[in-house]
């Protein structure tokens, strides 16, 4: 598990559901489960997941974090 720290709750949920529509699940984590500063995105790997895999998340990261 990996968390990527994006401090605000409705920044977090905008990017995970983002990431879902790129085909990427991931679960983000908001306040009040995480202090309100600190919502994050939940990244799973396993030993399952290639390296195209990981460059496809980052791609898909920069470019929406770049939207945003």
């Amino acid at each position: 598990v990996v968390p990527l720290i994006l401090r605000d709750s409705e920044r977090a949920l905008r990017v995970g559901v983002a990431l879902r529509e790129h085909g990427i699940n991931v679960q983000p984590i908001i306040f009040p489960a995480v202090a309100r500063n600190q919502a994050r995105l939940r990244l799973f790997f396993s030993s399952e997941h290639s390296e195209a895999d990981v460059a496809a998340l980052v791609a898909a990261l920069d470019t929406i974090l770049a939207s945003l």
